[in-house]
């Protein structure tokens, strides 16, 4: 599974609509509107290089208002939230404790 970051840049068109549009592409997990050179940071997912180039190409470049994009393949990542995450086995991080009722 390839974990994809794609910056996109606008034509000046509305962010929203544009950003709502990319968010229902199938693999897309996240879009954020960002301040800087790019307009939005996407975050998402291919099985291969077939469905990353369908993913952008046919997907994202094809959507009316998107003037460009850079694709960045995530090759590590670091960090605790997401280390966590991933070795999660579905138990609370915490468990409550337990006492024993005494008895007199």
């Amino acid at each position: 599974m390839l974990k994809v970051i794609v910056m996109i840049r606008t034509d000046g068109r509305a962010i929203g609509e544009v950003s709502e549009t990319i968010a229902d592409i199938e693999g897309v997990s996240q879009v954020y509107s960002v301040t800087g050179e790019w307009d939005m940071v996407v975050f998402a997912r291919a099985r291969d290089s077939d469905s990353l180039s369908d993913l952008v190409t046919n997907g994202m470049r094809r959507i009316e208002g998107v003037a460009w994009t850079q694709t960045l393949l995530a090759l590590d990542v670091w960090g605790k939230y997401d280390k966590e995450h991933m070795f999660s086995i579905g138990f609370p991080k915490h468990q409550p404790k337990t006492t024993t009722p005494q008895v007199a």
